[in-house]
């Protein structure tokens, strides 16, 4: 057994990152007031690079740790995505990750080349679909961090291995 003070390092290191994602689901939400204005647009980039960023952060890259229980709620959380990424018709989680960084890409090409009466017509769903999931990962490994701080385990959710959909 773990000493629960490493489950609250794991959990401080996950927590400000599902804020970051929080924080870009709110910004993409607004998308049609703020692809008006530069500034505006300027700093939607920012934020969204920040959220993109924690896909690729250790902390949910899904590296292995000398703690199980954490291991097993990475797993959870990287089997959580990999689902979803199928159920968007990617391969990959990576591959999903990708195509949502073209398209943040393309929003920056128009912002820098000034064209902003087309960001109006840009699609940004795929980017909000993309970081809904991400936060709904988050969450799972903030609420696994938390069971484990509380009860020092973890019970998977084994969603692979549910029998009952078949």
């Amino acid at each position: 057994m773990c000493d629960r003070k490493v489950y609250q390092q794991y959990f401080l290191q996950i927590n400000p990152l599902l804020g970051k994602v929080t924080r870009a689901i709110r910004a993409i939400a607004m998308w049609h007031s703020m692809c008006n204005g530069p500034k505006k647009v300027a700093k939607l980039l920012t934020i969204l690079d920040e959220a993109l960023g924690v896909m690729t952060n250790e902390e949910i890259a899904m590296q292995k740790t000398p703690e199980p229980v954490v291991n097993l709620i990475f797993e959870d959380v990287g089997s959580y995505l990999q689902d979803m990424a199928e159920e968007f018709e990617f391969k990959s989680v990576h591959e999903w990750h990708s195509a949502i960084e073209a398209r943040v890409s393309d929003i920056r090409f128009l912002h820098e080349q000034g064209l902003h009466e087309m960001l109006s017509e840009f699609d940004v769903e795929p980017i909000l679909d993309l970081l809904a999931e991400m936060e709904t990962a988050l969450s799972i490994a903030t609420s696994g961090l938390k069971e484990a701080i509380t009860t020092g385990e973890y019970v998977s959710l084994d969603i692979d291995s549910d029998e009952s959909d078949e």
